[in-house]
């Protein structure tokens, strides 16, 4: 499958089966995410996997989303902000992270993809309250969340504008 082929492959979920994604799949996915490009090459992602009732439950609350709970696995990306605002200063940091956690999310659902794996993103939250939440230090805040999952009804994408009427 050519990487085009793959972008316009890329699912979502409602419900997924009851089934663990193994340690080497959620390895590839987070090695994805971490060989995004980094703008000024400062490498300010970090990530939890997380795989507890009890901490989805915290994710979900926070997020809004109740797929969180459906997912087998999810990754909290999360980004060191004071890290980012040594090279590009404390006003440019929050827009530049949440950059950097976009491009390595599309890289995380792209292998996931690959893996067989449907995929949810949750951006826009309250990420200083999830931060609190998972115990982390002030300056590293989560940007984006993804559920993955197996399922047996996956969810395309959208139908998006003709070339014609963007280009």
């Amino acid at each position: 499958m050519s990487v085009l082929e793959a972008c316009k492959k890329i699912t979502s979920f409602e419900e997924c089966r009851d089934e663990t994604v193994s340690r080497k799949v959620v390895g590839r996915v987070l090695e994805a995410g971490r060989n995004a490009p980094s703008p000024g090459g400062v490498q300010s992602l970090e990530f939890i996997v997380i795989e507890s009732e009890e901490v989805k439950e915290q994710v979900k609350r926070v997020v809004g989303d109740s797929r969180v709970m459906e997912a087998p696995t999810v990754i909290v990306v999360l980004t060191d902000r004071n890290r980012m605002a040594r090279r590009f200063g404390p006003e440019k940091s929050i827009e530049i992270c949440e950059m950097e956690s976009s491009t390595a999310v599309q890289n995380m659902r792209l292998v996931a993809e690959e893996n067989e794996l449907s995929s949810v993103r949750f951006s826009g939250f309250e990420g200083p309250v999830l931060g609190d939440m998972l115990v982390c230090p002030d300056n590293v805040v989560p940007t984006d969340v993804v559920a993955l999952g197996y399922t047996d009804r996956p969810i395309g994408m959208s139908e998006k504008f003709g070339m014609n009427e963007i280009c």
